[in-house]
C-alpha cells in the first residue's frame, strides 16, 4: 500500500491564526444558516475519520463550492504523485558501489 504524506494547507479561519495541516482528500458540507439560508462549506481532512478543516469561506451557491472542490482534489492528486514519484525517483538509478572491495 502507498503512503500518502498529505497536502499542507493553511485552514481558513476569520477568529484565530490556525497552524498548517495536512490533507488527503476534501469534501462538501452543507449547512442551513438560522435565517434559513443554506451555505455550503469545503473542508479537507487526513484519512478516514480525520479530523475536518475549513479550507476557505463558506459558499452561497453549489457550482461556486463545486468548482473550487475540483481544484482542490486536483492539488492533492498532483501533490501525491509528486510524493510517489520523489520516491521512486530516490530508488531508481545507479547502485551505490561499496568504498572497498567486496
Amino acid at each position: 500500500m502507498v503512503r500518502f504524506s498529505g497536502l499542507e494547507i493553511k485552514p481558513y479561519s476569520q477568529l484565530t491564526e490556525l497552524p498548517r495541516v495536512r490533507i488527503d482528500r476534501v469534501r462538501v458540507e452543507v449547512q442551513r444558516t438560522l435565517f434559513g439560508e443554506t451555505e455550503y462549506h469545503l473542508v479537507g481532512t487526513m484519512g478516514d475519520e480525520g479530523k475536518a478543516y475549513p479550507i476557505c469561506a463558506p459558499f452561497t451557491e453549489l457550482p461556486d463550492v463545486w468548482e473550487r472542490k475540483k481544484e482542490v482534489e486536483s492539488a492533492i492528486f498532483k501533490a501525491r504523485q509528486e510524493e510517489q514519484y520523489a520516491k521512486k525517483g530516490k530508488d531508481a538509478g545507479y547502485l551505490e558501489t561499496p568504498a572497498r572491495p567486496v
